[in-house]
C-alpha cells in the first residue's frame, strides 16, 4: 500500500514564502548596494524620486529693475533692455546640451519667500533693483540649501529705483565692490558710442595747436604711410591709385564735416593701419535705428566712434606683444583648478564685451568665497601685484548657509559665445556647463595640468645671441640653485662641443634659427633645414633635441609649423601671447607640436641695472593662474653681473615655491604628450556613491597624475576601491598597490583629490567612491506638488 504523501501545513508554507520574500529583498538590497553604495530605503521605494530634490530653476523677471532702468536712463524709455536680458538667458538655458527649462517668477514671488520649497536654483539676470525683503528672502533661500546665480550690478537700486549702493553684493555673496572696469582694447582704455550723422571712416588723432592757434600735425603717422610735408599725401609704392584717391576724399570730407563728437580730432588714415602708441579715435559709418528728440526710433546714418586712451607701457619701453583685440572688448583671465574652471586651460584669457562696464570686486569673506576669474590682463595692465589680483576679481563661487552661489561681475551675454571663434566657444561651453553642475550640486572631475603635487610650472630658456659662450655662466647659476635650464643655440654658429655638452647636461638644448615665415620656404623645405639643424646638435651631445626658438617675434607661419612637424620637433617658444598660460597643443595637422606661450610681462633680462621685482610679481601671478612661467634671456646680456644676479634671484624664488614644477623644455613636452591622452569621467550613481573612471589613452606610462573631483556636497570621509580594466591581451582584474591612489579632501571636504602614481599605457581604472556623512535627500512623494 502506497503511503499517502504528507501535506505541508499552512504555517510551513507561510514560513517558506516569507523566506523567499525576504531572500529576494536581501538580494535586491545587495544589488542596489553594489550599484548605489550606501543608500537609504527611500531611494529604493517606487513612490519616491531621487533625480531632483526640488522643482528646478527659477529666473526672476524683475519689474523693480525695469522701473530703476527707466528712472536712471534716458536712451531706453521702454526698458527693452530688461526683456533682452531675459530672452538671452532663456535662449542660453535651452540651447543644446543644457536644455534647462527655467520658470519665470515675479518680484512678488521673491517677496513672499519660501523659495526653497519650490526651486533648486534662482537666477538673478542683471537684476539691478531689489527690495530689502527680497534680499532677506534670497539669503534665507541660500541658508535653507537653495543656490543662486547672479550677474553684474545686483541690487544696487531699491525697489523704487533709488540708489542703495553696493551693500547687497557683500550681504549676499561676500564680495566688496571696488570699481567699474576700464574698457580696454589691447593697450588702450576705450569708450564707444553711436551718434547720428556722418564722418569719414578711419583713424583720428587729437588736433594740436601751437601758441598762435595754428593747427600742428600730430606726431602720429600710420605705419606704411608717410607724409613728406604737411598736406602732401604719399602712399607706399604698392598702393593703388584707387586707394590714394579714396584717402584724399576722406581727408577732404573730414576737413569740411560738422560732426561734434570728433571736434578736436584730425583724420589720419583708414582703419587698416596699425594703431599709434598714443591717444586716438576711430570712426565707422553705419545705418542705425536711433531715437530722435521726439522719442521715435528711425533708421538713419550714424557713426560708431571709439575713443582710445593709451594706457600701455611707456613709449621708451618695449611694447608687450598682444593679440589684436577689437574695440569694446577686453580680456578676462580664468584661474585653473576650481570646480567652475575644470577642464578650461589654466590662465585662459576669454574675450569679454564691455557694452556695459564690468564690475571688479574684492573677496571679503575668504572662508566661504573663492575667485575663479579676474580682470587683470598681464598683456595690457601694468599694476602692482598681488593687489591687482585681489582688487580686479570678476567672478566668484561660494557657499552661504547650506546653499551655493555664483556671482559674475558682468552680464552673461558679454561672454561672446560664437562658433566663429572655436577656441572661445569650446572654453565658454565648458565654463557654463561647470557653473550649472556646481549649482545643481553635481560632481565634476578634472585633471591637473602639471604632475603631482604641482599646480604651476616654470622654465628658464637661454638664447645664444652674438655671445653664446655666456650661456655657460647661466648654466652655472642654475646648477647652483638646483634647477634645470633650456638653451637655444644656432647650430651653424656654435661649434664648441664642450659648451654644448655642458648645457645639455645642465638641462637640455634647442635650435635657434630665423625660420618663421611662409616666404622662407615650403613646409618641406623648412622641414629639411630643421632636420639638418637638429642633427648638428644631436651629433654633438649624443641625445635627442626637440625644441625650437624663432628669432623673429610673433607666431610662426603655417609653413614653419609644418616644417617643425615634419622634422619631428616637440615644442617651440614664440614671442607671442596666446589665450592661455599653460601649454597649447597645436591643431591638426601639427597636433604633435606644443607651443609655450609668452606668459609674463618681464620675459627677458635687460642690459644692466635690472632688479628682480617685476619678475617676482610675474611668478606670483602665473602661480595664481596655474600656468607656465617662462623666462627667456639672451646670452648677450649675461656679461653684466647684475643680470646674472637677477637670474639667480628669480630661479631661487621659483624653486622655493612648492607649487612650481621647474623643468626643462623637453621634460614639459614629454609630460604633455601623455597628459593630453589621460582622461577622467565621473558618474553619480546615488547621493552616496560616485563612479570615477580614469583612462590613459597614450602609448606611454603616465606618472604622478593628479585628479580632482568636486563632490557636489560636503562629506566627512570617503571609502574607495579600484577595478582595473586593461586591453584583452593584458586583461586582469587584480588591483596592485600602485593602482590604488592616495586620496585627500579639500575645500571644506567638498573636493576629492586623487594622486595616481602610475597609469600603464592603454590602462583604465574604475574607482567606486562611497561618500560618508552626506546630507539626507529631500523626501518627495510622487503625488506631491
Amino acid at each position: 500500500m502506497t503511503p499517502e504523501p504528507k501535506r505541508l501545513g499552512m504555517p510551513l508554507i507561510l514560513l517558506l514564502g516569507l523566506i523567499a520574500v525576504f531572500g529576494g529583498i536581501y538580494v535586491y538590497y545587495l544589488l542596489l548596494q553594489s550599484s548605489l553604495g550606501a543608500f537609504r530605503i527611500q531611494q529604493a521605494l517606487p513612490f519616491t524620486t531621487t533625480t531632483t530634490e526640488r522643482q528646478g530653476v527659477a529666473i526672476l523677471r524683475s519689474d523693480y529693475t525695469r522701473l530703476a532702468h527707466r528712472r536712471n536712463t534716458t536712451y531706453d524709455p521702454e526698458a527693452s533692455w530688461v526683456d533682452g536680458v531675459l530672452n538671452s538667458w532663456q535662449d542660453f538655458l535651452l540651447d543644446g546640451s543644457r536644455n534647462v527649462r527655467a520658470r519665470q517668477i515675479q518680484d512678488a514671488d521673491v517677496e513672499a519667500g519660501n523659495l526653497h520649497a519650490k526651486y533648486d536654483v534662482l537666477i538673478l539676470p542683471a537684476v539691478t533693483a531689489l527690495s530689502d525683503r527680497q534680499i532677506a528672502n534670497i539669503k534665507q533661500f541660500m541658508d535653507d540649501g537653495g543656490n543662486v546665480w547672479a550677474t553684474w550690478t545686483t541690487g544696487i537700486y531699491k525697489e523704487d529705483g533709488t540708489w542703495r549702493g553696493w551693500s547687497a553684493l557683500q550681504d549676499l555673496f561676500g564680495v566688496e565692490f571696488i570699481d567699474y572696469v576700464d574698457r580696454n582694447a589691447g593697450n588702450y582704455q576705450v569708450y564707444t558710442d553711436t551718434f547720428p550723422g556722418y564722418a569719414p571712416p578711419g583713424l583720428y588723432s587729437p588736433q594740436i595747436t601751437d601758441s598762435t592757434g595754428n593747427v600742428v600735425d600730430t606726431s602720429y603717422v600710420p605705419a606704411a604711410r608717410r607724409a613728406s610735408e604737411p598736406g602732401e599725401l604719399i602712399g607706399p609704392a604698392t598702393a593703388s591709385d584707387d586707394y590714394l584717391a579714396l584717402r584724399r576724399r576722406y581727408q577732404q570730407e573730414a576737413q569740411e564735416m560738422v560732426f561734434t563728437p570728433l571736434d578736436g580730432f584730425v583724420w589720419k588714415d583708414t582703419l587698416g593701419t596699425q594703431p599709434p602708441q598714443s591717444n586716438y579715435a576711430s570712426a565707422d559709418t553705419i545705418t542705425a535705428t536711433l531715437r530722435g528728440l521726439d522719442g521715435v526710433a528711425r533708421q538713419q546714418p550714424a557713426v560708431v566712434v571709439s575713443y582710445y586712451t593709451w594706457n600701455g607701457v611707456a613709449a621708451q619701453k618695449t611694447v608687450v606683444p598682444y593679440p589684436y583685440t577689437g574695440g569694446g572688448i577686453r580680456r578676462m583671465t580664468l584661474r585653473a583648478n576650481t570646480p567652475i574652471t575644470a577642464n578650461v586651460p589654466g590662465g585662459y584669457r576669454v574675450k569679454t564685451q564691455v557694452f556695459t562696464p564690468g564690475v571688479r570686486v574684492r573677496v571679503a569673506d575668504t572662508q566661504h568665497v573663492t575667485p575663479f576669474g579676474f580682470w587683470y590682463d598681464f598683456a595690457t595692465d601694468d599694476l602692482p601685484l598681488p593687489e591687482a589680483l585681489e582688487t580686479t576679481t570678476s567672478s566668484v563661487y561660494g557657499t552661504h548657509g547650506k546653499g551655493r552661489f555664483i556671482y559674475l561681475g558682468y552680464q552673461r551675454a558679454s561672454l561672446f559665445i560664437d562658433r566663429s571663434d572655436p577656441e572661445d566657444y569650446e572654453a565658454l561651453g565648458i565654463l557654463f556647463a561647470n557653473m550649472l553642475r556646481y549649482l545643481r550640486e553635481e560632481p565634476v572631475i578634472w585633471m591637473h595640468d602639471w604632475p603631482y603635487p604641482y599646480t604651476a610650472a616654470a622654465m628658464f630658456a637661454g638664447v645664444g645671441g652674438n655671445q653664446p659662450q655666456n650661456l655657460a655662466a647661466a648654466a652655472d647659476v642654475l646648477s647652483q640653485v638646483g634647477v634645470p635650464g633650456t638653451y637655444f643655440v644656432r647650430p651653424e654658429q656654435v661649434k664648441d662641443v664642450a659648451l654644448l655638452r655642458k648645457l645639455y647636461a645642465q638641462g637640455d638644448l634647442g635650435v635657434y634659427d630665423d625660420l618663421s615665415r611662409n616666404w622662407q620656404g615650403s613646409s618641406v623645405d623648412q622641414g629639411r633645414r630643421f632636420s639638418s639643424l637638429r642633427q648638428m646638435l644631436e651629433q654633438a651631445v649624443g641625445a635627442p633635441v626637440m625644441g625650437y626658438r624663432p628669432s623673429h617675434a610673433g607666431r610662426p607661419d603655417t609653413n614653419t609649423l609644418g616644417g617643425l612637424t615634419r622634422a619631428k620637433y616637440h615644442y617651440f617658444l614664440p614671442d607671442s601671447i596666446g589665450r592661455r598660460t599653460v601649454v597649447k597643443v597645436m591643431g591638426w595637422p601639427n597636433d604633435s607640436l606644443y607651443r609655450y606661450n609668452y606668459t609674463v610681462r618681464h620675459d627677458s633680462l635687460g642690459n644692466g641695472g635690472t632688479t628682480a621685482t617685476g619678475y617676482l610679481q610675474d611668478i606670483l601671478r602665473v602661480g595664481y593662474e596655474g600656468g607656465l612661467y617662462r623666462l627667456v634671456y639672451s646670452s648677450d646680456y649675461l656679461g653684466a653681473p647684475a643680470n646674472l644676479g637677477v637670474l639667480r634671484t628669480v630661479a631661487q624664488d621659483v624653486k622655493n615655491r612648492p607649487e612650481f614644477w621647474v623643468a626643462a623644455g623637453d621634460d614639459i613636452a614629454r609630460w604633455w604628450r601623455v597628459r593630453r591622452k589621460v582622461e577622467g569621467f565621473v558618474e553619480e550613481r546615488s547621493r552616496t556613491r560616485l563612479v570615477v573612471r580614469v583612462t590613459n589613452g597614450s602609448e606611454h606610462a603616465a606618472r604622478d597624475v593628479n585628479f580632482s573631483v568636486a563632490l557636489g556636497q560636503p562629506v566627512t570621509g570617503i571609502d574607495l576601491r579600484s577595478e582595473v580594466i586593461r586591453p584583452v591581451e593584458y586583461l586582469s582584474l587584480q588591483v596592485s598597490e600602485a593602482d590604488h591612489p592616495s586620496t585627500s579632501l579639500s575645500n571644506g571636504n567638498t573636493i576629492l583629490n586623487l594622486h595616481i602614481t602610475h597609469l600603464k599605457p592603454r590602462q583604465s581604472i574604475v574607482y567606486l567612491v562611497d561618500l560618508k556623512g552626506v546630507t539626507p535627500p529631500r523626501f518627495n512623494w510622487w503625488f506631491s506638488n
